[in-house]
Order: structure tokens, then sequence, then C-alpha cells
């Protein structure tokens, strides 16, 4: 019943956000952000996620980051809009939109559709996210491209630096341990709850020294980051435990 409780209420907050756009004449977004916190703050009290964060005076609410993490689950996403308070959003694959009503509502709050088949049409989406961001938008990326099966990290890739490094605002490591135990790839209907998740918030990485012909070297200092803090608490990353 909780399971389904959240699927319900994840499709009422996608109709309540679409229901607001009309409302939204500042450009900033402000009912659609109440949303989004308002949906994954249910989700995770319908879970019973308990977070741990280390490291969340790395963050000031007025400043727009690149956050980088790694992906264990679904669940990242919730936890990462449970413990921000940033204008976020977050770079996904285009088949995302399609998704009748929670799709929409995706592309109504602005996150990034990446086509990952169509290079030209991935790097006009990478230069658009750039852009936001610059405008005061924070943006969430995971450089392992897809979701862990085994709770072990794969190797970061360089292209999700670009839009990092085109923006010039600062990049914030995120670690993640744990939700890959609420809710598994292989098995996207059966959660569990009351689970333990862990997060380490790394201090912010300028990127003004920077530029594009940098981002191995850039790649390779932030998955360092991440790999490090990951080995500290990588204990809660047992599958099935």
């Amino acid at each position: 019943m909780r399971t389904l409780s959240g699927y319900f209420y994840t499709v009422l907050m996608s109709v309540l956000s679409l229901t607001s756009a009309p409302f939204n004449f500042t450009g900033h977004y402000r009912f659609a952000n109440f949303w989004i916190r308002h949906w994954a703050s249910a989700l995770r009290f319908i879970i019973a996620m308990k977070i741990t964060v280390e490291g969340r005076e790395h963050l000031k609410d007025d400043q727009p980051y690149v956050f980088i993490s790694n992906h264990q689950s679904l669940m990242d996403i919730i936890v990462l809009f449970n413990i921000t308070s940033n204008n976020l959003r977050m770079v996904l694959k285009k088949e995302l939109l399609y998704i009748p009503i929670f799709g929409w509502c995706l592309w109504w709050l602005r996150f990034i559709a990446i086509d990952r088949g169509k290079r030209r049409k991935a790097l006009k989406s990478i230069d658009k996210g750039a852009k936001r961001v610059k405008s005061g938008m924070s943006v969430l990326l995971f450089p392992e491209g897809t979701r862990s099966e085994d709770g072990k990290l794969k190797p970061f890739q360089a292209g999700s630096f670009i839009m990092a490094i085109k923006s010039q605002v600062p990049i914030i490591p995120i670690t993640i341990s744990g939700t890959i135990n609420v809710v598994h790839k292989q098995s996207p209907l059966d959660f569990t709850f009351n689970r333990e998740v862990k997060v380490i918030v790394s201090p912010p990485i300028e990127t003004a020294s920077y530029d594009l012909k940098d981002r191995d070297e850039l790649k390779d200092k932030v998955e360092g980051i991440i790999r490090n803090n990951y080995e500290r608490i990588k204990h809660l990353s047992v599958v099935n435990n």
C-alpha cells in the first residue's frame, strides 16, 4: 500500500505542478519548486527513508551549483531534493518526457533532457543547461550514466563535466550510499522501507580556471573525491541487505 501511495502521490504532484503553470510569472518557478520539494519530502516520509548528511554546511541556498553525484537508485533524486534548498533541476534522458503527465511535468519544470543517441542535440542540451545554471539554476548530473546494479561505482564520463565548465559555477561532489537498498534498478516497483541512507556533501570545486580541454582532469578530481568518500560509507550499499 505504501508503494502504491508513493506512485499515486507522484502523479498527484505532477498534476498539481502543471496546474500551477499560470502562476509562474516571475521566471523563478516558485510554485513549481514548492511542489518538487513537497513531493520529495512526502515520498521520503512514505518510504520512511532515514537520511544522514555530512557536510551540509558547504551549501549556500543563493548559490547555483553543478551537483555531481554517484547513482545507485531512483531514490538518489529524492535524497538530493530533500537535503538541498537550491533551485535545483536534473539532467535526464529525453525518453522520460514521453511519460504521460509525469513527463509533461518534467518538461514544464525545466528539467534538462538529453538525447543520448544524437551527439549534436546532446551538445545543444548541454549549452541550454549551462545557460540556465548561469541564470541561477542548479543542476544535478550523474556522470556514471546509469544506476549501479551491484552497489559499485561505474567509471565517470567526462562529458558530464562540460556543462560545469561552460557554466563556470562551482561543482559540489555528492556521495550517496544506501539508496540501492530502498529500490533496486532491476525491481523498480519493489520498495524496502525504513532504510538508512548516508550522504557526504564535499566542499565546492571552482571551475573558473578550467577549460573544455581540462574536462578529463576535472573529471578525475571529482571522481577521486566521490570514490574516496564512498569507501568510507559503502557498507550501506549491500544489495538485499
